[in-house]
């Protein structure tokens, strides 16, 4: 019995599809709650854009402090707050 070794291809994080950030909370503003990863060391109150929205709904967010991006996700147990626009 061999192994079907198939080669995966090189992965650019930074790549997102273009649809993604047409969807309509692309650009919002929130506040975390919640980040339920706890590996994660963002801590409730980061401020952040909505930079893109994947196709399983998980939110990526830039986050102002560091410039770093972080998936979200509801289904995960994170929670997080929009922003007014005057925020």
């Amino acid at each position: 019995m061999g192994v079907n070794h198939k080669k995966v291809p090189d992965i650019d994080f930074d790549d997102k599809p273009p649809s993604s950030s047409k969807h309509p909370l692309s650009g919002k503003r929130i506040r975390l709650i919640k980040c339920a990863d706890p590996k994660s060391d963002r801590l409730p109150g980061s401020i952040g854009t909505i930079s893109f929205v994947d196709a399983i709904g998980t939110v990526f967010v830039m986050w102002d402090e560091d410039g770093s991006r972080t998936g979200l996700s509801t289904d995960d147990g994170d929670v997080w707050e929009f922003l007014s626009v005057d925020s």
